[in-house]
Protein backbone atom coordinates (compact mmCIF):
# COMPACT_ATOMS: atom_id res chain seq x y z
CA UNK A 1 0.00 0.00 0.00
CA UNK A 2 2.61 2.46 0.97
CA UNK A 3 4.64 1.93 -2.10
CA UNK A 4 1.40 2.39 -4.53
CA UNK A 5 0.70 5.78 -2.69
CA UNK A 6 4.46 6.63 -2.65
CA UNK A 7 4.10 6.25 -6.33
CA UNK A 8 1.15 8.32 -6.60
CA UNK A 9 2.28 10.91 -4.77
CA UNK A 10 5.77 11.24 -6.93
CA UNK A 11 3.35 10.97 -9.82
CA UNK A 12 1.25 14.13 -9.12
CA UNK A 13 4.58 16.15 -8.71
CA UNK A 14 7.06 14.52 -11.38
CA UNK A 15 3.48 14.95 -14.35
CA UNK A 16 4.17 18.02 -15.61
CA UNK A 17 7.52 17.28 -16.41
CA UNK A 18 7.07 13.77 -17.78
CA UNK A 19 4.53 15.71 -20.40
CA UNK A 20 7.42 18.32 -21.57
CA UNK A 21 9.37 15.52 -21.90
CA UNK A 22 7.55 13.76 -24.47
CA UNK A 23 6.78 16.35 -26.08
CA UNK A 24 10.58 16.69 -26.97
CA UNK A 25 11.72 13.55 -28.68
CA UNK A 26 15.08 14.36 -28.00
CA UNK A 27 14.66 14.98 -24.92
CA UNK A 28 12.93 12.59 -23.87
CA UNK A 29 15.39 10.15 -25.50
CA UNK A 30 18.19 11.75 -23.49
CA UNK A 31 15.39 10.85 -20.34
CA UNK A 32 15.63 7.93 -21.30
CA UNK A 33 19.24 7.59 -21.48
CA UNK A 34 20.29 9.19 -18.57
CA UNK A 35 17.74 7.15 -16.38
CA UNK A 36 19.41 3.74 -17.96
CA UNK A 37 22.81 4.93 -17.49
CA UNK A 38 22.26 5.53 -13.33
CA UNK A 39 19.97 2.64 -12.82
CA UNK A 40 16.62 4.89 -12.07
CA UNK A 41 13.45 5.13 -13.03
CA UNK A 42 10.16 3.07 -12.10
CA UNK A 43 11.04 0.03 -12.98
CA UNK A 44 13.40 -0.47 -9.88
CA UNK A 45 10.08 -0.18 -7.82
CA UNK A 46 8.21 -2.67 -9.70
CA UNK A 47 11.16 -5.51 -9.99
CA UNK A 48 10.98 -4.55 -5.63
CA UNK A 49 7.07 -5.07 -5.83
CA UNK A 50 7.78 -8.36 -8.27
CA UNK A 51 9.71 -9.77 -5.69
CA UNK A 52 8.32 -8.99 -2.48
CA UNK A 53 5.03 -10.39 -4.27
CA UNK A 54 6.66 -13.41 -5.34
CA UNK A 55 8.03 -14.22 -1.79
CA UNK A 56 4.60 -14.23 -0.58
CA UNK A 57 3.50 -16.31 -3.01
CA UNK A 58 6.04 -18.92 -2.30
CA UNK A 59 4.86 -18.26 1.81
CA UNK A 60 0.85 -18.91 0.23
CA UNK A 61 0.26 -15.71 1.21
CA UNK A 62 -0.71 -15.22 -2.25
CA UNK A 63 -2.96 -17.08 -4.40
CA UNK A 64 -0.60 -19.65 -6.07
CA UNK A 65 -1.44 -18.84 -10.21
CA UNK A 66 -0.57 -15.07 -10.16
CA UNK A 67 2.27 -13.61 -11.90
CA UNK A 68 3.39 -11.60 -9.28
CA UNK A 69 4.94 -8.71 -12.39
CA UNK A 70 1.03 -8.58 -12.89
CA UNK A 71 0.32 -8.07 -9.28
CA UNK A 72 3.03 -5.16 -8.98
CA UNK A 73 2.03 -3.79 -12.68
CA UNK A 74 -1.70 -3.37 -11.15
CA UNK A 75 -0.67 -2.03 -8.12
CA UNK A 76 1.52 0.54 -9.83
CA UNK A 77 -0.71 1.00 -12.52
CA UNK A 78 -3.71 2.53 -9.87
CA UNK A 79 -0.99 4.91 -8.99
CA UNK A 80 -0.50 5.95 -12.60
CA UNK A 81 -4.34 6.25 -13.46
CA UNK A 82 -5.64 8.46 -10.08
CA UNK A 83 -2.68 10.61 -10.29
CA UNK A 84 -3.38 11.32 -13.96
CA UNK A 85 -7.37 11.08 -13.25
CA UNK A 86 -6.45 13.94 -10.61
CA UNK A 87 -4.14 15.64 -12.19
CA UNK A 88 -5.89 16.00 -15.49
CA UNK A 89 -9.58 15.94 -14.66
CA UNK A 90 -9.19 17.38 -11.07
CA UNK A 91 -12.27 17.45 -9.08
CA UNK A 92 -14.56 16.34 -12.39
CA UNK A 93 -13.47 12.97 -11.22
CA UNK A 94 -11.38 12.85 -8.14
CA UNK A 95 -13.02 14.60 -5.61
CA UNK A 96 -10.16 17.21 -3.68
CA UNK A 97 -8.63 15.49 -1.15
CA UNK A 98 -10.10 11.92 -2.03
CA UNK A 99 -6.70 10.69 -4.40
CA UNK A 100 -4.99 9.09 -1.97
CA UNK A 101 -8.28 7.05 -0.37
CA UNK A 102 -9.12 6.02 -4.17
CA UNK A 103 -5.90 4.66 -4.52
CA UNK A 104 -6.25 2.58 -0.79
CA UNK A 105 -9.31 1.26 -2.11
CA UNK A 106 -8.36 -0.01 -5.49
CA UNK A 107 -5.86 -1.52 -3.91
CA UNK A 108 -7.70 -3.23 -1.16
CA UNK A 109 -9.45 -4.48 -4.27
CA UNK A 110 -6.63 -6.02 -5.82
CA UNK A 111 -5.64 -7.75 -2.82
CA UNK A 112 -8.94 -9.19 -2.06
CA UNK A 113 -8.31 -11.12 -5.75
CA UNK A 114 -4.70 -12.37 -4.86
CA UNK A 115 -5.11 -13.28 -1.29
CA UNK A 116 -5.32 -17.06 -1.01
Amino acid sequence: MALALENYRFILRAGPIWASLHADPALHTRYLALLRERDRGPQISMRLLTAYCGAEQRLGRIRAGIAPESIADTVMAIAHFVASLESNLGDMVIPAGQGEARVRNMVAVVLQGILP
